[in-house]
């Protein structure tokens, strides 16, 4: 009887996790390798060990126990001794073994990596969670801290899709903005995310039961908005940069026969030879009109 509640927990904490994995990946529609999946997922479990050394010890300093009847103390605890750690390493999994990786060549990707290295450390969680507190414990995370967490990945990858390509058009100063929103927007959502519920939890102020509701509610609808989206565009990187480059070269092309033509003079806008009064540049053949 034992074993089978141990089995029954176990799977009631892992089942929403592969749920959620398994949707963010049928919607790519051209699915990364698994053994890059697996490779980032087992990471994310893994980091649940440093993760909890580090909790410890942090809040020994800043304790959760003390100010959980103030808001704003509570939330820049919440920010400092949990959501930072948390969202830091899930942070570095994906950086490490997703933006750097020559499998990213599509924007949706990232956040199929993301999305993986949260769930990874979600999945640890979730089981440590339903074994302390039971099924019922279960139930509830399943609808709100495990989608949770998975909004936070979303959230990071489509930061880390920007980033990639303002890198990629050599734009460095969005590319690093990107990185930084990348991290800090999903440890805000995690922090705020915390800080309500345990806030209700500990003063009873229905209020914040409501606004917890309300901001799960618009998190959930965004983030699954942006999987939406940004799969079904499903754009290759590489290919839409070169496009980019090759219509500012036409445009540039453009103009310059613009210009020309105001002088009376008129050049090949394929090799730049002089083509006044011809149909097709003498040098390359290109059609000039």
């Amino acid at each position: 009887m034992n074993l089978l509640f141990w089995i029954l927990c176990f799977l009631a904490a892992v089942l929403p996790v592969l749920a959620l994995c398994y949707y963010i990946y049928k919607k790519d529609v051209n699915p990364e390798p698994s053994k890059t999946l697996l490779r980032i997922f087992v990471c994310g479990c893994i980091t649940t060990i440093p993760i909890i050394f580090l909790e410890v010890f942090i809040q020994k300093y800043y304790s959760l126990d003390t100010v959980l009847e103030n808001f704003w103390l509570l939330f820049i605890n919440i920010f400092i001794s949990v959501a930072f750690i948390e969202e830091g390493f899930k942070w570095i999994v994906t950086k490490k073994l997703g933006y750097d990786i020559k499998e990213f060549d599509e924007i949706y990707d990232i956040i199929v990596y993301s999305v993986f290295a949260s769930l990874g450390f979600a999945c640890v969680e979730n089981i440590l969670y339903v074994f302390s507190n039971g099924l019922g414990n279960a139930l509830l995370r399943a609808f709100t801290s495990v989608p949770g967490h998975t909004c936070f990945g979303v959230v990071m990858g489509y930061y880390f899709s920007k980033a990639k390509m303002s890198e990629i058009s050599k734009e460095e100063n969005k590319c690093r903005k990107y990185m930084i929103l990348s991290f800090i927007i999903p440890t805000v959502l995690h922090t705020f995310y915390n800080t309500v519920i345990l806030h209700f939890a500990a003063t009873g102020i229905f209020s914040f039961l409501f606004l917890f509701l309300i901001f799960l509610s618009l998190m959930f609808i965004t983030s699954f908005k942006i999987v939406d989206e940004v799969s079904d565009e499903q754009r290759f990187l590489y290919n839409d940069i070169e496009e980019e480059n090759l219509n500012m070269i036409v445009n540039e092309s453009s103009q310059k026969d613009a210009i020309s033509a105001k002088k009376g003079v008129h050049f090949c806008s394929n090799c730049g030879n002089n083509v006044d009064g011809c149909n097709y540049c003498t040098s390359c053949g290109f059609k000039i009109c």
